[in-house]
């Protein structure tokens, strides 16, 4: 409250926009470079594991064990399902509002996830929430992303045979 009222009296004894076109204190900022940790989800993803996969099947999956946010573990995963380490330490999730990225939406909600070895800037027609368990992209080939409990460890599984990328056969 105290937030909103020092707001509105700036407004007023600036000569800011009206409160109507002024981005409220909880909105995420516009633009990837302005980003801002999601405390939201970092509190929400501590000691717990976030499964990324490339629905394209193009890329190994990989996953992340935050511990601590600066101390976590970043994994890939063979189509075996065995895992080895990528990087880690001091990752982020930070959000921000899509302005001009190539290759987003504007005004979609934008998430960088990452640490040392891998990083992730994508964005989503609707905010992910703390509460949120999966979400992904909607455009086909786009990344997916599982948060649950556990290490890494106990979510890697064999890729079945049938599910790995084949070459189409050519028809002429």
């Amino acid at each position: 409250m105290r937030r909103v009222l020092a707001s509105i009296a700036f407004v007023l004894v600036s000569g800011a926009p009206p409160a109507s076109r002024v981005v409220a204190a909880d909105d995420p900022p516009k633009g990837a470079l302005n980003a801002r940790p999601a405390q939201h989800l970092i509190d929400a993803w501590a000691h717990r594991s976030l499964w990324v996969k490339d629905r394209a099947a193009v890329a190994s999956a990989e996953c992340f064990d935050f511990n601590a946010f600066d101390d976590c573990a970043i994994w890939t995963a063979d189509v075996r399902g065995r895992l080895s380490r990528k990087g880690g330490r001091f990752c982020d999730v930070r959000e921000f509002i899509v302005d001009r990225e190539p290759g987003h939406v504007a005004g979609n909600y934008g998430l960088i996830i990452g640490g040392v070895g891998s990083t992730y800037t994508v964005s989503f027609a609707q905010p992910v929430t703390k509460d949120t368990r999966t979400f992904g992209q909607d455009q086909p080939g786009g990344w997916s992303f599982e948060v649950f409990d556990g290490p890494c460890a106990t979510r890697a599984q064999p890729i079945p045979e049938s599910s790995r990328l084949i070459a189409p056969e050519v028809t002429r």
